[in-house]
Parts: structure tokens; sequence; C-alpha cells
């Protein structure tokens, strides 16, 4: 399971908003997932919520292991810093290439992943 989805859930993109959480809801709707997510989970949180490794990793049987490469290309350019939400360009280097980030960018894309997960 890619541990991309268990942190950035909860975390904000450049402009506030939760984007990678809001995409993965439009999946779980369009496709109809929500029957297929555990029960367990559906019956006390939003089934939206459960499709996430915070609350499916209780249900896995077999065993788990977590991966996730530090910042790849699509987590920046999708889930922390979308065009969509870089409305005056100062993303454009950094979301293409790391070593074009600012101190400040790394600073962000290093940030607190605690989440008060709800």
């Amino acid at each position: 399971m890619a541990k991309l989805q268990y942190f950035l859930v909860c975390r904000l993109d450049i402009s506030g908003w939760r984007t990678l959480r809001y995409m993965f809801a439009g999946v779980v709707i369009l496709q109809g997932m929500q029957k297929n997510l555990p029960q367990g989970c559906t019956k006390r949180f939003n089934p939206i919520m459960c499709f996430f490794p915070q609350r499916l990793i209780a249900s896995v049987r077999t065993p788990l292991f977590l991966v996730n490469t530090a910042y790849d290309t699509w987590q920046v350019q999708v889930s922390l810093a979308p065009a969509s939400a870089d409305h005056h360009g100062h993303w454009i280097g950094c979301r293409k290439n790391h070593a074009r980030c600012t101190g400040t960018q790394i600073g962000f894309l290093q940030g607190d992943y605690y989440c008060p997960f709800k």
C-alpha cells in the first residue's frame, strides 16, 4: 500500500485545500466503492474516509508494508502544489523540478504530517 495516501489525505495544498482528499472522494463516489469498503469502517465513518489507509489498515488481515518516495513528481504536481492552487505561478519551477524549489517551498513539502484524521 502506498504511504502517500496515509499522510497526504490530511495535508493542505498551497492554497489551503485538501486537494487529494477531494480527488479520492470523487473516485469513491464515481465508482460506487462504498459497498466494497470494510463494513466495520463504513458503519462508523463516512465511506469516503474508509478508502484511506488510516481507516483501511484496521481491516487488513495479511502482512502490510507501507512505502513512499520522498517527493515524487505526481505528489507535488497534483496534491501539494497543483496548478489550480498556484494562482501566481510561484510553484511552476518547483513543481517540475525539485532542485528549483526555494527554501520556503522545501519547508512546505517537509511540513508537519500530523493529522487528527476525521
